[in-house]
């Protein structure tokens, strides 16, 4: 598989053995182990950081006025770069390529990059492979281990040497074929440019061009669809065609790399898992295309959605159909989410007004007779909507300006094994679901008491009373009734409907995109 990145026709070809040259090295035990790009940026920016203690320096007369530096001596062949963000690493330009952020400077240290470098050149001459001026190795020390990749500047890829080595072992996603592996790759690629851009060559201009390409097609996209798979909003998309045609044609410097490197990775992750160029594709984000991880039967229990549209007043449908288009094949978009929690949020808290601005209508009808069990019935229900608002409110306001990847982890451990997203839609309902249960419960208290009244006095439980009340539900329940065969599409009585042909001229046409 490996030979794959390695041609004949690509010179120069060097000898293995002729890279390194002799040197005795003290016995050391450790381990060489496979690594990637990816796994190092995730250790740099969010692992627990090596702390310094700053210190009060004295300065010498004429400081950095005349050499502009204070010369630090590394040995022949390395140099020492920083990248845009601020991360120093070294890099050796011999016949092996050879990029570490490990500190070069440090005799000890450098004997075990020397060491672990000879390691992997005689693994290499085991293989009978031989390298080319496009190779470059990166080693990254700890401890008594030694963490290695190397990457293809001509194919863009990052590649190992291990036997048997399985995407798990890397943190790679499961794939589908070699050439789904293969996007995976390219990313990892475009992800060591990003952190190690400085001493590379510029890049052919179509890159640049291929790039632009991408984000342009992407904001064709979002501005013609609704469900397209790009990860990026069509503003989004709009202000990095703008950052790249500022860069495009202009001398390449280090930043121009990075932001290169940086967006490629971005394009490739959405390609991988969007499986670009497989047989099957996912070409819509509601799409799924995967075999769920619970198994290819998880579906949501029909007994519990009937019964929690019943109990929300079909409020629970709403939230479960939304939070089921958000977490497709476990993947999540970071603008989507951002919508949803912000309607969810305002909802929730103009919920929280209602259900405390509610219990006042009481005082509008403290004149009536009413029901005791009723009036405490309704002040519960209006209690628990402003209560679990607030409970809502408290829990999720940090997450709306989650990051995708922040909204793939919450919905992920929020998701059910049996239920999917049905109880958290629940959850989420119960806002809503309260202060209905408790207008419908002030209603009723209401009846009764208009009931009474026209009964001519203020027995509740009276014969005639009672049927006032009837009278009055069966009365508001057909209201609802015909308001929902007015306003939806989903009807309840069917009554007789009458059609005619309309002309040419009066038919109305809709494009669906």
């Amino acid at each position: 598989m490996l030979q794959s990145f390695f041609g004949s026709d690509h010179s120069p070809i060097f000898p293995l053995k002729s890279m390194i040259p002799e040197t005795s090295f003290s016995t050391m035990a450790g381990d060489l182990r496979p690594t990637t790009a990816k796994a190092i940026t995730m250790g740099r920016y969010y692992g627990q950081a090596t702390l310094v203690e700053p210190f009060n320096m004295v300065i010498e007369p004429a400081l950095f006025s005349v050499t502009g530096d204070i010369p630090q001596y590394l040995p022949p062949k390395w140099t020492v770069h920083v990248q845009p963000e601020g991360q120093r690493y070294f890099f050796k330009d011999t016949d092996i390529r050879i990029v570490s952020m490990n500190n070069v400077y440090d005799p000890k240290v450098l004997e075990k990059i020397d060491y672990w470098t000879e390691k992997l050149m005689d693994i290499l001459d085991k293989q009978a492979f031989s390298l080319s001026d496009d190779i470059e190795l990166f080693l990254q020390i700890e401890g008594v281990d030694c963490h290695y990749y190397f990457v293809n500047h001509r194919t863009h890829v990052e590649f190992w040497l291990d036997d048997n080595l399985s995407t798990d072992e890397l943190g790679i996603d499961p794939v589908v074929s070699a050439s789904h592996l293969k996007l995976a790759q390219h990313e990892l690629y475009w992800v060591h440019v990003e952190l190690f851009p400085v001493h590379l060559r510029s890049f052919a201009p179509h890159i640049l061009e291929e790039l632009i390409g991408y984000f342009s097609q992407g904001w064709a996209d979002q501005l013609t669809s609704s469900n397209s798979t790009n990860p990026y909003s069509a503003q989004q998309c709009a202000e990095f065609v703008k950052l790249l045609r500022s860069v495009q044609g202009q001398p390449q410097d280090s930043n121009t790399r990075w932001i290169v490197g940086r967006l490629w990775a971005l394009a490739f992750q959405q390609r991988f898992r969007t499986h670009y160029g497989e047989q099957v594709v996912q070409l819509c984000r509601n799409q799924s295309i995967l075999v769920d991880r619970y198994g290819s039967n998880v579906r949501e229990s029909r007994v519990v959605d009937i019964l929690m549209s019943l109990l929300t007043f079909k409020a629970s449908d709403g939230y479960v159909s939304r939070l089921n288009a958000l977490h497709v094949d476990w993947i999540s978009y970071e603008y989507d989410w951002k919508l949803f929690m912000k309607k969810c949020l305002n909802d929730w808290k103009y919920m929280s007004c209602l259900a405390f601005l509610s219990p006042l209508s009481y005082y509008a009808i403290n004149t009536m007779p009413t029901l005791l069990f009723l009036s405490m019935f309704s002040g519960f229900c209006f209690s628990a909507s402003f209560i679990s608002s607030i409970l809502l409110i408290h829990r999720h306001e940090s997450l709306e300006n989650g990051t995708a990847g922040e909204a793939a982890n919450y919905l992920g451990a929020v998701r059910s094994k049996n239920f999917k997203f049905q109880w958290v839609a629940f959850v989420y309902a119960l806002p809503k679901t309260f202060l209905f249960w408790g207008i419908i419960g002030s209603i009723c208290n209401c009846l009764f008491g208009v009931a009474a009244l026209c009964d001519g006095g203020t027995s509740l439980t009276s014969p005639t009373c009672i049927y006032y009340f009837c009278g009055t539900t069966s009365f508001c329940l057909l209201a609802i009734i015909a308001f929902q065969d007015v306003t939806s599409d989903q009807k309840i009585l069917q009554f007789p409907s009458f059609h005619w042909r309309r002309s040419s001229k009066q038919e109305s046409v809709s494009l669906a995109v």
